[in-house]
């Protein structure tokens, strides 16, 4: 009895002493094996002591493919695995984050080659969504592969399929709003950051300039409301001609009118 207390007190000390220093290193190694269920062992608990960066272990071959570690950042908090990403490619990713990354508050797709769909299976660019979608702020579109596009401009662009067939807006470096489609390669139309419009005019001189002619749909008689300074074209057979408004009544265009015309 009294070997049996010696002993046991012996193996108590033992464990003390060899206990206290592993968990005073928190790199070192240990290896877990079971007899039962071989190979395979089952825990209540298993505790990976917190790390802000990787493990001193590389994470470059298959050799470290599977290594875990608990990553206690900031923004970060979470299990951390060495994974084949790529052909021979390892890198550290979130564990279960399957084909997403989370870097900070930023969660990307792990591939930078994949294309995403929201609504579809088959998403033909980085981002394709089958339906609406509400943005409480600015949008800010990439570059891509579209015709009569400048890469310099900021737009945004309504597809049906291929390289011409869009229309969008944007905002080139000047500041100008524009509005075009894919089958032409001037603007439909400018906005100035002076104020001034122009309808297939680069670089509109007026608040209004039009490149090309401009109809006026013709009506049989004066508009009952009306701003001084108002025209219209008056088809009624003892008019057809030009009526102005000139804050009282309305008048036609007489033969001394007026008519400015900028050269190109």
């Amino acid at each position: 009895m009294k070997k049996s207390f010696i002993f046991g007190l012996l193996a108590a000390s033992l464990i003390f002493v060899f206990s206290a220093p592993l968990k005073a290193q928190n790199a070192e190694t240990l290896t877990i094996t079971t007899y039962y269920p071989s190979p395979m062992g089952v825990y209540q608990n298993l505790r990976l002591f917190p790390v802000a960066t990787a493990p001193l272990s590389a994470c470059d071959s298959a050799d470290e493919e599977g290594i875990i570690y608990y990553n206690n950042a900031a923004g970060q908090n979470q299990l951390m695995i060495c994974r084949e990403t790529a052909p021979l490619t390892f890198n550290w990713q979130p564990v279960g984050g399957g084909f997403w990354g989370l870097s900070g508050n930023n969660l990307t797709a792990n591939e930078t080659a994949w294309n995403i769909g929201i609504g579809t299976t088959a998403p033909d660019y980085k981002l394709s969504v089958s339906d609406t979608i509400h943005s409480a702020k600015a949008l800010t579109p990439a570059e891509g592969n579209e015709t009569n596009v400048l890469r310099s401009d900021a737009k945004l662009l309504f597809y049906d399929s291929g390289a011409i067939n869009w229309a969008g807006f944007g905002v080139d470096a000047a500041g100008d709003v524009w509005l075009k489609t894919g089958t032409v390669g001037n603007n439909l139309s400018v906005f100035n950051a002076n104020g001034n419009v122009g309808l297939g005019v680069a670089n509109p001189h007026a608040k209004l300039e039009v490149n090309d002619t401009l109809l006026l749909t013709p009506r049989g008689s004066d508009p009952a409301i009306a701003t001084e300074g108002t025209i219209y074209y008056n088809n009624n057979a003892s008019i057809n001609g030009f009526k102005y408004y000139n804050g009282s009544i309305w008048k036609d265009f007489s033969g001394n009118a007026e008519v400015y015309v900028r050269s190109a």
